[in-house]
């Protein structure tokens, strides 16, 4: 595969790489490593399966990763889907602040600073810029 020096790189998210229980972090981020991508997009649910049977915390979890990630030469470009954040009425916001730290957290903790938000879907969001804007500010 040729690459460019300014292009973006290859990454696969990690529930592509495997949803059976057989299908364990590492085993996921080698098979990303042995088919020539730099990195994945690792799941939230992952780090807690893979926290769970190493009676790891996530954050352990998170430090682990990124250490086979160097080991594969490969990194963690991102951690998904923070669901539901911004104009969430029905989670005070000072709840959903608790959770996005917990995540920016196991995203240091495994290496990226990129945490994707996906729009919010609940029937209990607002589609009103005047809540949306200074939640995500």
């Amino acid at each position: 595969m040729t690459r460019y020096p300014d292009s973006n790189k290859w990454a696969g998210t990690s529930v592509l790489l495997g949803k059976h229980p057989s299908q364990t972090l590492e085993r996921k981020l080698s098979a990303a490593s042995n088919h020539g991508f730099d990195g994945v997009e690792l799941v939230h649910s992952d780090f807690l399966s893979h926290a769970k049977p190493n009676n790891f915390t996530p954050i352990q979890s998170g430090q682990k990763v990124q250490s086979v990630c160097k080991e594969l030469s490969i990194e963690v470009l991102g951690l998904d889907p923070l669901k539901n954040f911004e104009g969430n009425i029905g989670i005070p916001l000072s709840k959903r602040l608790d959770t996005a730290k917990e995540w920016i957290e196991l995203a240091m903790a495994a290496g990226t600073t990129v945490i994707q938000m996906p729009s919010p879907f609940l029937p209990l969001s607002t589609r009103g810029y005047g809540i949306i804007i200074p939640e995500l500010q």
